[in-house]
């Protein structure tokens, strides 16, 4: 549905995600309105574990949505200064530190599922 970038917003100064919806989305009307349906119910949403968005809007390249960036693991050098710390998929990571503590997934998990209840007991449409 959509591709997401990491971006400046330099008027607060902080670092966030931008999601933008796909050019060539297919049946784009019903897609448009269920990207801008997500996003009224995720800012509905406050939780620990549940990204904040910081604005919606459209631009000469579409519809987009501003959310705040979550930096993966640190999976760099020691003596690397990056900030923030870049994104990181899960096969970035064991490729490059091994296989997780047996608890770490157990713990992603957790955080996933009180995520999810949270949602679902606001009565959100994300939690479905």
């Amino acid at each position: 549905m959509g591709i997401v970038y990491f971006a400046d917003d330099t008027k607060l100064n902080r670092h966030v995600a931008v999601k933008r919806l796909e050019v060539d989305a297919p049946d784009s009307k019903l897609t448009h309105r269920r990207y801008l349906e997500e996003a009224r119910d995720i800012v509905t949403l406050g939780h620990y574990h549940i990204v904040s968005i910081y604005d919606v809007g459209q631009d000469r390249r579409g519809n987009y949505v501003s959310i705040g960036y979550i930096a993966g693991p640190d999976i760099l050098p020691s003596d690397s200064n990056e900030d923030p710390l870049p994104p990181v998929t899960l096969g970035q990571y064991v490729e490059l530190k091994g296989s997780m503590r047996p608890n770490a997934p157990k713990s992603m998990i957790l955080k996933l599922c009180w995520a999810l209840d949270y949602a679902h007991n606001q009565g959100s449409s994300i939690a479905m």
